[in-house]
């Protein structure tokens, strides 16, 4: 794990990937969308960010519910600094 790198200090640019629910963790469902194959995923809001980031705070409002796959997502890992990278740099809109 990078020391430098926590979510506190990154702005939570996992938040901002594609998260499929893959069981059920408790999440309510207002926070899940399911596509036409029936495929569910977390919500987004039109800008991209996940729709349980605290804008405030860049933390999940439904830590202790997050998908499985949030769970896995190790702070600072490989995975981590890949997506943060891909994420924050400059972004070329719509």
């Amino acid at each position: 794990m990078t020391a430098t790198t926590n979510c506190n200090s990154c702005q939570a640019a996992c938040c901002r990937m594609q998260v499929m629910i893959i069981d059920d963790t408790g999440m309510p469902e207002r926070f899940i969308e399911t596509d036409a194959s029936g495929v569910q995923s977390m919500r987004r809001l039109d800008d991209g960010w996940c729709e349980a980031l605290n804008r405030n705070t860049f933390l999940c409002d439904q830590y202790l519910v997050r998908p499985t796959i949030c769970r896995q997502f190790e702070m600072g890992g490989s995975d981590c600094q890949r997506t943060k990278v891909d994420i924050t740099e400059p972004w070329i809109g719509d």
